[in-house]
């Protein structure tokens, strides 16, 4: 299943390295396998020095040994990420769902997202997941009165300095009452045009939960957003994508349609990413995807943008931070048909990206960042 040229195709950070592959194939896989994989892995890391990525796939790696009975000291030190994730994930998900109540009862439609969805209905074991936030959707229309009720109920937002964000990003962070809100109202950051979302909501499955009513994606898009949140560069390796994947095909696959995905991807000009994701899943861990479909996303038409795109997410940029990756997304923008030069278009899109009034104050903006990660990248060298 492994060859020399799949190590080389995913070899970009946001896919698993040989040590962190080990740790998902212990993690997900079950019997012989799994404990070949732990052995080999637990003689390959110092536990102490693990990167966080990896980190926050121990209390996986603690519920499948568990599972498997294995005998060794090492478990009660990843017992403990076990409690800490169910702990805190208690408080999380009970006080989010508490303000996915609040918006319902105003009127503002809800969707699950990510790791709150996963942990409720897929995982369904609150110590599993990690999670820094709760994730969730409302209608892009609603956006405005969401963000409104959140700073009302005492949340602060991340991007409360910006005018006009809403219009070029997909979410904003919230932090208060002991928790982290991740409010969306684009499902993914790269389609940010009204209509884009109208398909996942048509599609979305209502649901309950400690008699709380809201809804999670259909489960062939939430496939699809596992696929391109997963496939980007990040300090933090991003690998638990991977498992979400598993953990989603393990417990809904036969919910999965595979047309539907193909449809979505290609509509939303995101099958390079979904391709590259899913092939990983088969080529590196056996994942059950139909070959067909995979033939399908090879032969969908791919434009040069949507490839300098791809190359773009998966690069390193620890220097310029997103820039390079929003001057190769700059084709999905308003702008993009409507400036001729690309060059002036590009400063239009990243000055109402930024949520600034003129073009002027970018320069002094993007020397700040420049130097804030520089100094943030030598203090961790």
């Amino acid at each position: 299943m492994n060859s020399s040229s799949d190590t080389q195709r995913f070899s970009a950070a946001c896919f698993p390295n040989p040590e962190q592959e080990l740790l998902l194939k212990a993690s997900l896989y079950e019997g012989e396998e799994a404990l070949s994989a732990w052995r080999d892995w637990k003689s390959r890391i110092d536990i102490e020095r693990i990167d966080h990525g990896s980190f926050r796939l121990l209390a996986l790696l603690y519920d499948n040994l568990r599972k498997l009975k294995v005998q060794d000291p090492l478990l009660e030190r990843i017992k403990s990420v076990y409690r800490y994730t169910w702990t805190k994930n208690q408080l999380s998900i009970r006080r989010s769902l508490e303000i996915i109540r609040r918006l319902e009862d105003q009127g503002i439609p809800t969707l699950l997202l990510k790791g709150g969805a996963l942990t409720l209905f897929n995982y369904k074991d609150h110590g599993l997941r990690y999670m820094d936030d709760f994730d969730f959707m409302v209608p892009f229309d609603k956006a405005p009165a969401a963000i409104a009720s959140l700073i009302r109920w005492g949340f602060d937002p991340a991007l409360k300095e910006k005018k006009e964000f809403i219009s070029y990003t997909h979410s904003t962070n919230f932090e208060g009452h002991g928790i982290g809100l991740d409010l969306h109202w684009h499902l993914l950051n790269k389609s940010l045009k009204d209509q884009d979302d109208l398909p996942f909501w048509k599609a979305a499955i209502p649901v309950e939960r400690e008699g709380v009513k809201t809804a999670v994606l259909h489960p062939s898009d939430q496939l699809l957003q596992i696929c391109v949140h997963g496939v980007r560069w990040s300090p933090t390796p991003p690998i638990r994508w991977v498992a979400d994947a598993w953990v989603l095909l393990k417990t809904q696959g036969d919910q999965v349609d595979w047309e539907r995905l193909v449809d979505q991807a290609r509509r939303l000009r995101l099958t390079i990413q979904v391709q590259e994701t899913l092939e990983y899943l088969v080529r590196r861990l056996g994942a059950p995807v139909p070959l067909s479909f995979l033939q399908k996303l090879e032969a969908a038409p791919k434009e040069k943008w949507e490839k300098k795109e791809y190359r773009a997410e998966i690069a390193p940029h620890p220097w310029l931070d997103e820039i390079p990756l929003l001057w190769t997304r700059y084709p999905r923008s308003l702008e993009s048909g409507t400036y001729r030069l690309k060059a002036i278009g590009f400063i239009k899109f990243l000055k109402n990206y930024l949520g600034f009034e003129s073009e002027w104050e970018m320069p002094a903006f993007l020397l700040r960042r420049f130097i804030q990660r520089t100094k943030k990248n030598f203090s961790e060298a």
